[in-house]
């Protein structure tokens, strides 16, 4: 009996392992808020008192050929005729 309960707690934490490791990239919108809030929150835009001029990129996987990879350009600014912002992501 303990033999068998063994058995099955084996195959269980094994099974868990298996499968938390699939999930192996995060959004890479979610990776860094705090450096680019417009990208989450486009209604940010125009809230700092300047222009605001946001470039970044990430390569996952170095080293390996066909890795993915991010590149985003964000600039925001306020336009005091509107009394609102614009901006834009590229």
């Amino acid at each position: 009996m303990k033999f068998r309960a063994l058995i099955i707690s084996l195959i269980f934490l094994w099974s868990m392992g298996v499968t938390s490791n699939v999930m192996g990239q995060k959004n890479f919108l979610l990776s860094i808020p705090e450096e680019n809030v417009y990208s989450f929150n486009p209604a940010y835009a125009g809230l700092e008192a300047s222009l605001d001029i946001t470039a970044w990129g990430r390569e996952q996987w170095s080293g390996i050929p066909g890795r993915p990879s991010t590149q985003s350009i964000v600039m925001h600014a306020p336009v005091y005729v509107f009394n609102g912002g614009a901006g834009l992501r590229i």
